[in-house]
């Protein structure tokens, strides 16, 4: 008679409780998990520490909510439906609507959880965690998203742009990782700014702009100064005196030739 050497692999762990562990009670004293409930899970939940479980499920009519958790935080979140006959698939999520992982079963295996009772059911780490090669550990490293003040979450690509008084340059370092620098140079016009958030109006200053026709150099600058065509004792001086300029004739002699 011939025998199965390689069982297939959901076959292999159906009567087992992968994807908990060996441990794992399964049971709060009010309800039981039944051990082959779920075929496989995969956690990946930013931050997630080690011994993973579930902590919550919510039962009402047909639907069931559980939570993910480990020793210090939930961790993601997941709703399916014992009465859909194609559900084999459930993505977990964190409270930021990230990927956090998923759960695999077949339509078959969750139908024990529609005998619970609606209601609300919590679990500890000892009664439903889930072994170690479920788990993927994803320390929190780097920028994995950008919340709004509003508490909002942008995730994926996203987009930065420099705000008032602030300048974004991308460069290349030594591993060719470009780098992003945030440069606060200041808005000279901030004034304006905080006028317009307040709902007045500044009154522009009328700056001079030409001196006979002539116009500023490319910095903005009139260069004025006396000369001596005519004298080497001018009478014309020019000086600057608490943020003016200013001009005055001073008593001189002045030379001629006639």
């Amino acid at each position: 008679m011939p025998s199965q050497i390689a069982p297939q692999w959901r076959n292999e762990n159906e009567y087992g409780k992968y994807p908990f562990s060996s441990t794992a009670t399964l049971t709060n004293g009010d309800v039981f998990i039944p051990d082959n409930v779920f075929i496989d899970v995969r956690l990946n939940p930013v931050g997630g520490g080690a011994r993973q479980y579930i902590s919550k499920m919510v039962k009402y009519g047909s639907s069931i909510d559980i939570t993910i958790s480990d020793a210090d935080q939930e961790l993601a979140y997941g709703s399916f439906s014992t009465a859909n006959p194609l559900l084999e698939q459930v993505e977990l999520n964190d409270q930021y609507a990230r990927c956090a992982g998923m759960l695999l079963f077949s339509p078959t295996s969750i139908i024990p959880l529609s005998s619970w009772a609606d209601d609300e059911y919590l679990f500890t780490v000892d009664q439903t965690d889930f072994c170690a090669r479920t788990t993927v550990p994803m320390p929190p490293i780097g920028a994995n998203g950008i919340v709004t003040p509003d508490g909002d979450f942008a995730g994926g690509e996203v987009v930065l742009v420099g705000g008032r008084g602030v300048t974004l340059t991308v460069e290349n370092g030594e591993t060719d990782t470009p780098t992003v620098y945030v440069h606060a140079v200041g808005d000279p016009l901030f004034k304006r700014g905080l006028c317009e958030e307040s709902g007045n109006t500044l009154v522009s200053r009328c700056y001079l702009k030409t001196i006979n026709g002539v116009s500023p150099d490319k910095y903005g600058n009139f260069t004025i100064e006396p000369c001596r065509f005519l004298s080497d004792e001018p009478i014309l001086k020019i000086k600057t005196e608490k943020g003016r300029l200013i001009i005055s004739v001073v008593a001189g002699r002045i030379s001629s030739d006639g």
